[in-house]
């Protein structure tokens, strides 16, 4: 069911319909506020949504448990990235450029909601199509209240935000 809906997902030429039907295909991912702000200046978007569902398949299916395996040593969990998708690596340089704001449901007592807001630094970046890309996908592993520890963060699908 998934695999299906990801294959629609992947045809999908409209941005914003992209992004609207994008929460359903990855239920291990939890996306920035502003997700779409950046994606609407992806030039032909529609030639690369094969690629981008991609990269999303794998961080949804895969960074989690990479993380819980390789916490200690990341190094090694980007490498497994890498043999899997185009490339994978960490922008140390720019870290003040790489903070992306998250809303989170929180309950009270088990009734009430609350809705907080989090910046998140999200270094890690997918490379979309060659090594030398501009075209990324700014993502951390997890976040102990965005997605409860139990999800990929996905703050940045797009150009370099620097």
């Amino acid at each position: 069911y998934i695999k299906a809906r990801r294959n629609i997902l992947s045809d999908i030429s409209n941005v914003e319909v992209y992004v609207d039907f994008m929460p359903s295909c990855f239920k291990n991912s939890f996306f920035s506020e502003d997700i779409l702000s950046e994606m609407k200046y992806i030039s032909d978007f529609e030639t690369n949504t094969k690629e981008i569902t991609e990269c999303l398949s794998v961080l949804n299916d895969e960074a989690v448990r990479l993380y819980q395996e390789y916490r200690t040593d990341l190094k090694q969990a980007i490498r497994i990235l890498i043999a899997k998708l185009t490339e994978c690596s960490t922008d140390p340089n720019h870290r003040k450029s790489l903070y992306f704001s998250f809303t989170y449901e929180e309950k009270l007592m088990g009734e009430e909601s609350v809705y907080h807001h989090k910046s998140v630094l999200c270094e890690p970046h997918l490379k979309l199509n060659r090594r030398d890309s501009d075209l990324r996908i700014y993502f951390q592993w997890k976040d102990e209240d965005v997605g409860k520890g139990e999800k990929v963060l996905v703050g940045r699908i797009g150009r370099h935000p620097y």
